[in-house]
């Protein structure tokens, strides 16, 4: 359950605001083909990136029940600082 609300709060909502920022920025350079099959792989390179967010927290969660350590206390709590991080300057007002 805690990975489930973990990834549901830190991962998933990242892929919005990362797809608008990469649609944006390809936009911004022009509006030929080749701009536009960019912009066709912001979806999947967004999900993408959801996707290994999320499986960075439920790796994380598994090697710190499965082997506990201080070590791979210190890995978790170093993931779920940067995922917040990551949600905090997406969600920014001035990002």
């Amino acid at each position: 359950a805690v990975s489930w609300i973990l990834t549901i709060f830190l991962s998933f909502p990242v892929t919005s605001p990362i797809l608008l920022r990469m649609i944006n920025f390809v936009v911004s350079r022009g509006s030929g083909p080749l701009e536009l099959f960019v912009a066709l792989l912001c979806c999947p390179l967004a999900y993408v990136w959801t996707y290994i967010c999320g499986s960075l927290i439920w790796g994380s969660i598994s090697a710190l029940v499965q082997y506990y350590s201080r070590i791979q206390l210190l890995i978790f709590v170093v993931i779920l600082a940067v995922l917040v991080l990551q949600v905090t300057w997406l969600y920014s007002p001035k990002a």
